[in-house]
């Protein structure tokens, strides 16, 4: 199991243990957080778990590369600098390549207006910081499922 993530910061994986990279089933996970250390932490968090990973940190970045590489899942941080993760979420699901792509917000606001926020801008999933690593796991499991 390979996933594409991208945690607004910039990660890609191969799980070593599939073999033949090159025919092998990729998802991939994009975590984009504006503090470095959070972001590298997830990351060394979903590459351990088997998930390939791309890391950035602000929102620009964090749609461009999402359109040059489209990932299966992308962990959004919602107060990235440059564009807002609304403001991400919003564009990418404006470009034709990311309707499919899973959208988890993980972010400190969590009051009922920032969950109605992020349904509008079209994200997925909406965890509060702290997030439980479990519960993206499961999220992540999900996508696994979906895509297999």
């Amino acid at each position: 199991m390979t996933d594409w993530l991208q945690v607004t910061a910039d990660l890609q994986y191969v799980n070593p243990a599939l073999g033949d990279t090159e025919n092998a089933f990729m998802e991939t996970c994009a975590p984009e957080f504006d503090n470095v250390d959070t972001a590298q932490m997830l990351a060394m968090l979903l590459e351990s778990s088997g998930h390939a990973v791309r890391v950035v940190h602000d929102g620009p970045t964090a749609l461009e590369a999402s359109l040059n590489d489209p990932p299966d899942v992308v962990l959004l941080d919602i107060g990235l600098p440059g564009l807002s993760g609304y403001e991400v979420a919003t564009r990418m699901r404006q470009q034709p390549g990311l309707g499919n792509v899973i959208l988890v917000a993980m972010t400190g606001y969590g009051q009922e207006s920032d969950l109605k926020r992020s349904q509008e801008a079209g994200l997925d999933h909406h965890l509060v910081k702290p997030a439980e690593f479990s519960k993206v796991q499961k999220i992540l499991a999900g996508v696994v499922q979906a895509n297999t």
